[in-house]
């Protein structure tokens, strides 16, 4: 396969600029860089980068290098750890997205419709409290849920969704369907060992 020669030129506001000389094939794409990134040391899961202003998320993180370099260079931004960001913002995230295929997830950049917060943040993120109820939260992957339908995914904050279990049938509402299902499984999931990643899949015939 074809290789081009690409400088990757990595500008923070808390390490050196950092420059990368890559030789990379044209499906090179961002989500390749920061699989390699992740592995440098000064570098972490919870930074974020910037390309021409904007932050690099799982919309664009399959975008190919070799379409938006300038004369065999790109340049990008960091946002460190310390820098408060949109969980979704984060690499370790965007990569998490990549390798469950959750990309497509219906209100991935929208608002968990139970606490109505944005997901990967929580009302008043950035001007409010720091310290919120998990009910809140939508900005720890551990207080998050992942539920897959025909391979179509809904992102809801796990404990608000736990407070809708019906205990007098052990059913549990999903939002986005408007439909319910047997509790039992959400709430193995739920009380169980903690994953990196809460999914859950359900087939359309649990649904009622």
């Amino acid at each position: 396969m074809k290789r081009s020669n690409c400088k990757i030129k990595i500008l923070s506001p808390l390490n050196k600029e950092v420059t990368l000389d890559l030789q990379i094939p044209h499906n090179y794409k961002f989500i390749d860089l920061f699989k390699v990134l992740k592995t440098i040391p000064c570098h972490t899961i919870h930074s974020g980068f910037l390309f021409e202003g904007k932050y690099i998320t799982n919309k664009n993180s399959n975008d190919n290098l070799v379409d938006v370099m300038k004369n065999n260079e790109l340049i990008i931004r960091e946002r460190s750890f310390l820098t408060p960001k949109n969980l979704f913002h984060e690499i370790g995230t965007i990569i998490t997205l990549d390798e469950y295929n959750l990309g497509n997830t219906i209100n991935l950049y929208d608002v968990c419709p139970i606490n109505h917060a944005k997901i990967g943040e929580w009302i008043g993120w950035g001007r409010g409290p720091t310290t919120i109820p998990i009910t809140e939260d939508n900005n720890k992957m551990r207080n998050l849920i992942f539920i897959i339908v025909d391979n179509q995914s809904f992102v809801y904050n796990i404990h608000c969704l736990y407070n809708l279990i019906n205990n007098d049938d052990n059913t549990l509402l999903i939002p986005h369907l408007n439909k319910k299902v047997d509790s039992s499984k959400f709430r193995d999931l739920y009380l169980g060992k903690k994953k990196t990643i809460n999914i859950l899949r359900l087939n359309r015939n649990e649904l009622f």
